[in-house]
């Protein structure tokens, strides 16, 4: 019965959803510089970096510890620059009425200006 009705199993759905999965985690890989994209295949490679990382850590050495020792030794940076989009969680109402009201107030020096 099972060859003449040709729907998905459950073993299908989910090898679907696990390669959803590592095409997202290769894409975050890839933004944080750890991977290197070869062409326009799909083909990649893994940073130098990466796997001194993670060769110091699988010897048991401390995980900071060998972070550090990385941008020490120029092989990671560190980005010191603040995210340019704002926090997508809302603050406290208090706060959010202070700023409204600073910015009315700013508004209506601009229009008596004018």
């Amino acid at each position: 019965m099972r060859l003449v009705t040709n729907r998905a199993t459950g073993s299908d759905l989910d090898k679907e959803k696990l390669f959803e999965k590592v095409r997202t985690s290769l894409r975050r890989l890839r933004r944080l510089g750890m991977t290197i994209s070869i062409g326009d295949t799909d083909k990649f490679r893994i940073s130098e970096a990466v796997f001194r990382f993670g060769a110091d850590v699988r010897v048991g050495d401390d995980m900071r510890e060998a972070q550090l020792r990385l941008i020490r030794d120029g092989e990671a940076v560190v980005h010191t620059q603040a995210p340019s989009q704002g926090s997508l969680i809302p603050t406290d109402e208090g706060s959010d009425s202070v700023e409204s009201n600073d910015n009315d107030t700013e508004n209506n020096q601009q229009e008596a200006d004018v």
